[in-house]
């Protein structure tokens, strides 16, 4: 039983196989045109939700976000400040590929003005 010779990455090797892969990857798995994600499959982008006045009582935080053709899959909100603000997303939802965000902020002393809140979104093309 003989076996076909080939190269493969300047490897002479025998019984190779050819693998297949679905759209969600790029390239043809040579050295000119290797396997890779889509770059644009997955996207992250750096929103602003806005920017509040954080004080002991609860501050409403909410926006509302979509990506044409894209849906969220993950997010993290950040906000500008060193010290102890307590935020908490416990009305965030996703409908209809978009992401309503809706929180609270508060601290434990003290109130703190014009604490820019953001947040990174992690976006999967449709």
């Amino acid at each position: 039983m003989s076996k076909e010779l080939m190269e493969i990455g300047g490897f002479i090797t025998s019984g190779a196989e050819i693998v297949n892969h679905d759209n969600s990857l790029s390239g043809n798995g040579t050295v000119e045109s290797p396997l890779g994600v889509d770059s644009d499959y997955i996207v992250v982008t750096q929103e602003t939700v806005g920017t509040y006045n954080v004080g002991g009582s609860d501050t409403a935080i909410s926006g509302n976000f979509s990506k044409e053709g894209y849906k969220p899959i993950a997010w993290k909100v950040t906000f500008s400040f060193a010290g102890v603000i307590n935020f908490n997303e416990e009305t965030t939802t996703v409908s209809n590929n978009t992401l309503h965000l809706g929180g609270y902020a508060h601290t434990l002393t003290g109130n703190y003005s014009n604490i820019s809140f953001k947040i990174f979104i992690t976006w999967c093309r449709l």
